[in-house]
């Protein structure tokens, strides 16, 4: 996989983010949990058991309304009860970088918009007629989030969004519920 689109990415985030005002930066961290990312394995035959998708999150605010996000994703484990000569059992995780953009409005709901970079990994084994195979398969690629904001005072956010994520199998999405502590 070639890293260089990547380091030129995350080298402009920075550049931009050390070039903003200082006075209006700010930290934040929070947690979101949202529906399972099934749709990644399209129509498989068997009863498919996913897992509720979690996220950790810190972020830098570097100016009144940009931020740069960085996040962990436990998007947590899959199977498909063995049928035949056809199963699975996975677990997945991984980390995206984006940039997040929260609309300046005059009351505490606020639209926000991220876009940015995912390198998720999954690993697990398929069941087949010759048995149980070990595999491990690395993803990474474009994910996207929209949402609101509601910021209950200055420090305590509330948000409520939808992340896209475009597996290289399939793209999927989820609603996801989290808060915010700013610092």
């Amino acid at each position: 996989m070639d890293l260089r689109p990547i380091t030129m990415a995350c080298f402009a985030l920075l550049s931009t983010a050390l070039a903003a005002d200082a006075g209006a930066a700010s930290f934040y961290a929070g947690a979101t949990v949202g529906q399972e990312l099934d749709g990644r394995y399209g129509d498989l035959p068997g009863d498919l058991d996913v897992d509720v998708a979690a996220k950790a999150f810190v972020g830098w605010r570097f100016a009144d309304d940009w931020s740069v996000e960085a996040a962990w994703h436990e998007v947590g484990d899959a199977s498909v009860v063995p049928i035949a000569d056809f199963g699975f059992d996975t677990s997945t995780d991984g980390w995206s970088l984006g940039l997040r953009y929260v609309a300046p409005v005059d009351f505490a709901l606020a639209p926000y918009a991220k876009a940015g970079y995912f390198s998720f990994n999954e690993s697990g084994e398929t069941l087949g007629i010759a048995g149980p195979r070990r595999f491990d398969a690395d993803e990474s690629g474009l994910m996207l989030e929209v949402g609101a904001a509601w910021r209950l005072n200055d420090t305590f956010v509330l948000r409520a969004g939808y992340e896209w994520v475009d597996f290289e199998r399939d793209a999927d999405g989820s609603l996801n519920l989290g808060a915010e502590i700013h610092f």
